[in-house]
């Protein structure tokens, strides 16, 4: 429908860039990467100087060596006119492009800008976040389970999907996505927005008005989640909250998904966010502390509520796909489908920055990938190393 729409509102305006860079933006987000090209193609073409275009172009399309769109960028990169916001973006779009040629340690260079601008426009520090973590596992002891038992769901539908930011959370709610009977609902805003607006951790009013809590998660879904026998949010820090998940569903399944951290770590710090929700990911200290919250409050879940989170590894998924979907869908309660060993052709919508690669089928290109550039990410290695936090 908003297809529909945009392709009249072209003709009316068929000068306005910023209608062909929506156009293009949906069409990649429906698995239609030429369509998202073309689109945003056009949109450069009226206006050469759109940074969010040239950083869009390069998500939707692979860099080769040599190709002129990297001296484009390079060009309004260091142009005296251009403000902080574009060339923050340019930063991004040209270390995806240096990527995509293989050649990391330029990618560095400009992905250490991108992030440096990115975080002047935040006021962040992770000791909010500190504070926040230690009041939820103080408060979500095993004790408020047994206190808190007549609010509860027993549906089975939702399937909670977790874990670190670019830890393959997508390329799990893909692989379930295919399975027949499961709605990938995407990254849902409901649970951290009840949480964070109405549980108060920060503000120490410690009430849970929850009663209606399931009813009205459900009743925000999209129609096609709620006509589904099962469904997933993959919202990936619900890992915050899966106290509240299991409080009001009980039955629901939680998938964590763990991968090596200086691949998160790298994967993290060179995307771009819209978003305003993970603003430790711009310094790469500030990502290795909010890594260890996630690692010890999973600890904690692990603790309280034994037997009933599901840890999957990224790098096992990669090297043995149908042993591991198996072994997933078995915890989930689901049957096997062929379709899954196919899931890159599954068709649905993707906006997650992972939304070129779930259309392609299993690489191993994404493993181990820090180790070209371990100095760049000293930072965060040291923290994490000091912390025992990394693999052997």
């Amino acid at each position: 429908k908003a297809i529909a729409i945009l392709d009249k509102v072209v003709k009316l305006n068929p000068k306005d860039a910023q209608n062909f860079l929506r156009r293009g933006v949906i069409y990649g987000e429906q698995g239609d990467s030429q369509g998202a090209v073309r689109n945003i193609s056009q949109a450069l073409d009226l206006a050469p100087d759109m940074a969010e275009a040239h950083r869009l172009l390069t998500v939707f399309q692979k860099t080769k060596p040599g190709d002129p769109h990297i001296d484009q960028m390079e060009a309004l990169f260091v142009r005296t006119a251009i403000d902080a916001d574009a060339q923050m973006r340019l930063s991004f779009a040209l270390g995806k492009a240096f990527e995509d040629t293989g050649d990391l340690k330029s990618a560095f260079a400009y992905w250490n800008v991108g992030n440096r601008e990115k975080g002047k426009l935040l006021n962040y520090s992770i000791d909010t976040d500190k504070v926040l973590f230690g009041k939820v596992k103080q408060y979500f002891s095993r004790s408020h389970f047994d206190r808190y038992s007549g609010y509860q769901n027993p549906t089975e539908q939702p399937m909670f999907i977790v874990g670190m930011m670019r830890s393959g959370t997508t390329l799990v709610e893909q692989i379930m996505a295919s399975q027949g009977q499961v709605f990938g609902g995407d990254e849902l805003n409901y649970i951290n927005n009840f949480a964070r607006a109405d549980l108060g951790f920060l503000d120490g009013a410690f009430e849970f008005p929850f009663e209606h809590f399931a009813s009205d998660y459900l009743d925000d879904l999209l129609p096609e989640a709620k006509a589904s026998a099962r469904f997933t949010d993959k919202m990936p820090t619900n890992f915050l909250w899966i106290g509240l998940i299991k409080t009001v569903f009980p039955n629901a399944r939680i998938i964590n998904l763990r991968r090596d951290p200086r691949d998160v770590a790298l994967s993290i710090y060179k995307n771009y966010f819209d978003n305003f929700g993970n603003m430790y990911s711009y310094d790469l200290k500030d990502i290795a502390e909010f890594f260890k919250l996630y690692l010890d409050i999973m600890d904690h879940w692990r603790t309280v509520l034994p037997g009933q989170i599901y840890d999957i590894h990224y790098e096992n998924v990669v090297s043995d796909l149908g042993g591991e979907a198996r072994k997933m869908l078995a915890f989930c309660n689901l049957d096997w489908n062929d379709k899954i060993l196919d899931f890159h052709t599954t068709k649905r919508r993707v906006k997650t920055a992972s939304i070129s690669q779930v259309r392609e089928p299993i690489y191993r290109s994404s493993l181990r990938k820090w180790e070209a550039v371990a100095d760049e990410l000293a930072p965060f290695i040291d923290i994490m190393s000091k912390a025992g936090a990394l693999p052997d």
